[in-house]
């Protein structure tokens, strides 16, 4: 028997969608087919349920995100291969940091200042040497209690953790502590870590336990240090932040690139295996676990490429989100997630491109009530 016409078209509709699955929207620009005698087109995230029939609307469905359109954005053209000059055909404003004025306002008052940080660690490291006597009195001494300043304490113990036969740890803590100088923000940002890694982890007591044992705390200051050699006009400083990124990796488990941009309050909880792209963003307030990848999406060539994480983020361990996508603040991505598309303010995304409806995170609310499971359990 002869397949109608109609019964003909839904085919070749289910076979469309059924590749779509199975190669990734993120790598189609745009699909046409004939069904009905009609022209349909659709692009990433351009499925949308008809008002009759249960079908896809016909006409041309703009994805809420794409970089495909990147080469018709004005100001942009392949030759620009800085991150200053990096423009994305969409442009998220919230995702727009200034790091180099100083100038930033932070979401929330400062309350402690760098003095007040060392001092409290001090009190902290005088609590804990009287307790356990000389083994570890070598230790605190020379990382906190004979510091000067907190800049002093972070350029010692980096130095001493990053130095290699090449790297001399002479050298890394006096151009540590130059860029600290220059940088003032730096420390401003690790104040700002360590009082969220505080409150985010309930393993972590005090501010010496992070800041002499958390590798996701030494990978982002390691990071926020480089990020400002890679803006180095000095090449020999530019090529310090690529060794630095090296030795974190190897070091931390962290391989971030020293052009990504890290607002403060950022903590990389247990940081094993997390990957951060050239061009990638997170805002303020971020809790992001181990296993995480903010990566590109294999295209070829130098633009704007990763995504774009905003504040109070929480990211669950072994998510990818790759591509030039906003992952708007107060939005949660669950544990091995995979992300290519944006993901609104407060969203919840799980699996694949999963968004939860209502209903599903009222339960991940009920969920988190319970001490015994996974904040975002659903």
């Amino acid at each position: 028997m002869r397949m109608s016409l109609a019964a003909h078209s839904a085919c070749r509709g289910l076979t469309f969608l059924l590749a779509l699955s199975l190669i990734g929207v993120e790598h189609v620009a745009s699909f046409s087919f004939p069904m009905a005698g009609r022209r349909w087109a659709a692009l990433p995230q351009g499925l949308r349920t008809a008002r009759r029939g249960g079908g896809l609307n016909h006409g041309h469905l703009a994805p809420r995100s794409s970089a495909m359109h990147r080469h018709s954005c004005p100001g942009w053209h392949p030759s620009m291969s800085t991150p200053a000059t990096m423009k994305s055909a969409n442009s998220y404003p919230d995702f727009e940091f200034d790091f180099e004025s100083g100038g930033e306002i932070y979401a929330e008052p400062l309350t402690m200042s760098p003095k007040e940080m060392l001092r409290t660690m001090r009190e902290e490291a005088a609590a804990v040497g009287a307790g356990v006597g000389s083994v570890m009195e070598r230790q605190l001494r020379r990382n906190v209690i004979d510091r000067a300043t907190l800049a002093e304490a972070v350029a010692g113990l980096m130095a001493r953790k990053i130095c290699d036969t090449d790297l001399l740890e002479e050298l890394l803590h006096e151009t540590f502590l130059e860029v600290m100088e220059e940088h003032p923000r730096i420390i401003r940002d690790v104040v700002a870590d360590l009082r969220w890694i505080k409150e985010i982890d309930p393993a972590t007591r005090g501010y010496i336990q992070p800041f002499l044992y958390f590798k996701g705390f030494h990978a982002v200051t390691a990071q926020r240090i480089g990020h400002h050699l890679w803006n180095d006009p000095l090449p020999a400083r530019n090529m310090l932040a690529l060794a630095l990124q090296s030795r974190s990796a190897e070091l931390f488990g962290v391989d971030a690139h020293p052009g990504a941009r890290l607002k403060h309050a950022v903590f990389f909880d247990h940081a094993s295996g997390c990957v951060i792209g050239e061009t990638a963003s997170i805002g303020h307030h971020c809790y992001v676990l181990h296993g995480v990848t903010l990566g590109a999406t294999g295209k070829t060539g130098e633009f704007d490429r990763h995504p774009k994480v905003g504040n109070r983020v929480k990211i669950g361990a072994g998510a990818m989100i790759l591509g030039n996508i906003p992952i708007e603040d107060g939005a949660v991505v669950g544990a091995a997630a995979v992300v290519t598309v944006p993901v609104r303010s407060g969203e919840t995304v799980v699996g694949i491109n999963r968004i939860l409806s209502p209903s599903m995170k009222r339960k991940a609310a009920e969920t988190s009530k319970d001490p015994e499971t996974w904040l975002y359990t659903i």
